[in-house]
Protein backbone atom coordinates (compact mmCIF):
# COMPACT_ATOMS: atom_id res chain seq x y z
CA UNK A 1 0.00 0.00 0.00
CA UNK A 2 0.95 3.36 -1.05
CA UNK A 3 -0.14 6.75 1.16
CA UNK A 4 -1.03 9.68 -1.77
CA UNK A 5 -0.31 13.17 -0.47
CA UNK A 6 -3.92 13.43 1.07
CA UNK A 7 -3.16 10.78 3.37
CA UNK A 8 -5.42 8.35 1.92
CA UNK A 9 -3.71 4.38 1.06
CA UNK A 10 -3.65 3.52 -2.60
CA UNK A 11 -3.29 -0.37 -3.11
CA UNK A 12 -1.05 -1.09 -6.25
CA UNK A 13 -1.84 -4.13 -8.68
CA UNK A 14 -0.83 -7.19 -8.49
CA UNK A 15 1.66 -8.39 -10.76
CA UNK A 16 3.39 -11.83 -11.39
CA UNK A 17 6.91 -12.20 -9.81
CA UNK A 18 7.36 -15.36 -11.22
CA UNK A 19 5.81 -16.54 -14.39
CA UNK A 20 4.92 -19.83 -16.06
CA UNK A 21 7.22 -22.57 -17.32
CA UNK A 22 7.11 -24.48 -20.62
CA UNK A 23 6.38 -28.13 -19.19
CA UNK A 24 6.78 -31.63 -21.48
CA UNK A 25 4.75 -34.80 -19.77
CA UNK A 26 3.47 -37.80 -20.63
CA UNK A 27 0.32 -39.71 -21.76
CA UNK A 28 -1.88 -40.38 -18.74
CA UNK A 29 0.42 -38.19 -16.46
CA UNK A 30 -0.56 -35.34 -14.76
CA UNK A 31 1.50 -31.95 -15.24
CA UNK A 32 1.51 -28.27 -13.28
CA UNK A 33 1.52 -25.20 -14.29
CA UNK A 34 2.45 -22.65 -11.37
CA UNK A 35 3.30 -18.78 -11.81
CA UNK A 36 3.86 -16.50 -8.61
CA UNK A 37 1.94 -13.36 -7.74
CA UNK A 38 3.51 -9.65 -5.55
CA UNK A 39 -0.05 -10.32 -3.29
CA UNK A 40 -2.04 -12.68 -1.49
CA UNK A 41 -5.26 -14.06 -2.63
CA UNK A 42 -5.70 -12.63 -5.76
CA UNK A 43 -8.31 -13.72 -8.28
CA UNK A 44 -6.71 -15.30 -11.23
CA UNK A 45 -8.25 -17.27 -14.07
CA UNK A 46 -6.89 -20.21 -16.29
CA UNK A 47 -7.06 -20.33 -19.88
CA UNK A 48 -6.22 -22.75 -22.54
CA UNK A 49 -5.83 -20.73 -25.84
CA UNK A 50 -8.81 -19.15 -25.58
CA UNK A 51 -11.27 -21.25 -23.36
CA UNK A 52 -10.93 -20.41 -19.94
CA UNK A 53 -10.80 -23.13 -17.85
CA UNK A 54 -13.26 -24.27 -14.83
CA UNK A 55 -12.56 -26.76 -11.87
CA UNK A 56 -13.37 -29.97 -12.88
CA UNK A 57 -11.71 -33.64 -12.80
CA UNK A 58 -9.45 -32.38 -15.35
CA UNK A 59 -8.47 -29.13 -14.18
CA UNK A 60 -7.55 -28.33 -10.47
CA UNK A 61 -6.69 -24.57 -9.76
CA UNK A 62 -5.29 -24.04 -6.36
CA UNK A 63 -3.79 -20.89 -5.06
CA UNK A 64 -1.76 -20.84 -1.90
CA UNK A 65 0.13 -17.74 -0.42
CA UNK A 66 1.57 -15.39 -3.41
CA UNK A 67 1.15 -18.89 -6.00
CA UNK A 68 -1.23 -20.28 -8.43
CA UNK A 69 -0.77 -23.47 -9.57
CA UNK A 70 -3.41 -25.12 -12.34
CA UNK A 71 -2.98 -29.27 -12.32
CA UNK A 72 -3.82 -30.72 -14.89
CA UNK A 73 -5.07 -34.80 -14.83
CA UNK A 74 -5.00 -37.25 -17.02
CA UNK A 75 -3.05 -35.60 -19.66
CA UNK A 76 -3.86 -36.57 -23.20
CA UNK A 77 -2.22 -35.64 -26.49
CA UNK A 78 -4.98 -33.20 -27.04
CA UNK A 79 -3.99 -31.31 -23.83
CA UNK A 80 -0.91 -30.00 -26.05
CA UNK A 81 -1.45 -26.19 -26.00
CA UNK A 82 -0.52 -22.60 -24.58
CA UNK A 83 -2.11 -22.25 -21.09
CA UNK A 84 -2.38 -18.72 -19.39
CA UNK A 85 -2.82 -17.46 -16.11
CA UNK A 86 -4.54 -13.91 -16.12
CA UNK A 87 -5.01 -11.19 -13.46
CA UNK A 88 -6.47 -8.53 -13.54
CA UNK A 89 -4.56 -7.42 -17.16
CA UNK A 90 -1.64 -9.09 -16.16
CA UNK A 91 -1.00 -12.32 -17.39
CA UNK A 92 1.77 -14.96 -18.41
CA UNK A 93 1.29 -18.07 -20.76
CA UNK A 94 3.52 -21.26 -20.95
CA UNK A 95 3.37 -24.26 -23.48
CA UNK A 96 2.00 -27.91 -22.68
CA UNK A 97 3.76 -30.60 -24.99
CA UNK A 98 1.70 -33.69 -24.21
CA UNK A 99 4.13 -36.83 -25.94
CA UNK A 100 2.31 -40.08 -26.38
CA UNK A 101 3.37 -43.06 -24.39
CA UNK A 102 6.01 -44.96 -26.11
CA UNK A 103 5.01 -48.78 -27.17
CA UNK A 104 7.71 -51.41 -26.90
CA UNK A 105 7.76 -54.89 -28.88
CA UNK A 106 9.19 -57.75 -27.61
CA UNK A 107 10.94 -60.64 -29.12
CA UNK A 108 11.17 -64.33 -28.03
CA UNK A 109 14.02 -65.24 -30.47
CA UNK A 110 13.10 -68.91 -28.98
CA UNK A 111 9.69 -69.00 -30.41
CA UNK A 112 8.82 -68.04 -34.09
CA UNK A 113 5.38 -66.53 -32.75
CA UNK A 114 5.75 -65.59 -29.61
CA UNK A 115 5.97 -61.85 -28.84
CA UNK A 116 4.28 -58.90 -26.38
CA UNK A 117 3.30 -55.42 -27.83
CA UNK A 118 2.00 -52.67 -25.79
CA UNK A 119 -0.02 -50.28 -27.22
CA UNK A 120 -0.44 -47.79 -28.57
CA UNK A 121 1.10 -48.25 -31.65
CA UNK A 122 1.96 -46.53 -34.86
CA UNK A 123 5.66 -45.81 -36.15
CA UNK A 124 8.80 -46.92 -35.74
CA UNK A 125 11.37 -44.16 -35.15
CA UNK A 126 15.28 -44.25 -35.83
CA UNK A 127 16.72 -47.23 -38.32
CA UNK A 128 13.87 -49.31 -37.68
CA UNK A 129 12.37 -52.17 -35.31
CA UNK A 130 14.33 -55.28 -37.32
CA UNK A 131 17.62 -56.58 -37.82
CA UNK A 132 19.07 -58.37 -40.81
CA UNK A 133 16.47 -61.18 -42.19
CA UNK A 134 13.57 -59.58 -40.90
CA UNK A 135 14.01 -60.84 -36.96
CA UNK A 136 12.79 -58.02 -34.93
CA UNK A 137 15.21 -56.09 -32.20
CA UNK A 138 14.44 -57.13 -28.58
CA UNK A 139 13.34 -53.38 -28.53
CA UNK A 140 11.58 -51.41 -30.64
CA UNK A 141 10.81 -47.57 -29.86
CA UNK A 142 7.20 -46.63 -31.52
CA UNK A 143 5.18 -43.82 -31.11
CA UNK A 144 1.28 -42.41 -32.39
CA UNK A 145 1.79 -39.04 -34.32
CA UNK A 146 1.80 -39.68 -37.94
CA UNK A 147 -1.22 -41.98 -39.64
CA UNK A 148 0.93 -44.00 -42.25
CA UNK A 149 1.19 -47.55 -43.48
CA UNK A 150 3.53 -49.86 -41.70
CA UNK A 151 3.75 -53.27 -41.83
CA UNK A 152 6.12 -54.76 -39.16
CA UNK A 153 7.48 -58.21 -40.13
CA UNK A 154 7.27 -61.14 -37.69
CA UNK A 155 7.27 -64.19 -39.29
CA UNK A 156 4.56 -65.91 -39.34
CA UNK A 157 2.64 -63.01 -39.04
CA UNK A 158 2.41 -59.25 -40.48
CA UNK A 159 1.16 -56.24 -38.52
CA UNK A 160 -0.13 -53.31 -40.36
CA UNK A 161 -0.44 -49.95 -38.66
CA UNK A 162 -3.05 -47.35 -40.49
CA UNK A 163 -4.79 -44.21 -39.16
CA UNK A 164 -3.71 -45.80 -35.73
CA UNK A 165 -5.55 -49.02 -36.11
CA UNK A 166 -3.70 -52.16 -35.56
CA UNK A 167 -4.25 -55.14 -38.50
CA UNK A 168 -2.61 -58.48 -37.88
CA UNK A 169 -2.17 -60.95 -40.74
CA UNK A 170 -1.53 -64.35 -39.51
CA UNK A 171 0.02 -67.32 -42.01
CA UNK A 172 -0.16 -70.59 -40.89
CA UNK A 173 1.97 -73.34 -42.90
CA UNK A 174 0.99 -76.83 -42.96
Amino acid sequence: KVQNRAGRSLSLPAFFKEGLKNREATDGATAALRCELSKVGVPVEWRKGDKALKPSEKYRMRQEDTAAELLIRDLEVEDTGEYTCVCGDQKTSAVLTVHGKKATLRWDSSRTSLFSLSLPLALVHGNGAFLGGGCPSSSASLSTHTPRVLPLILPPLILFVTDFRLYIVVFVYF
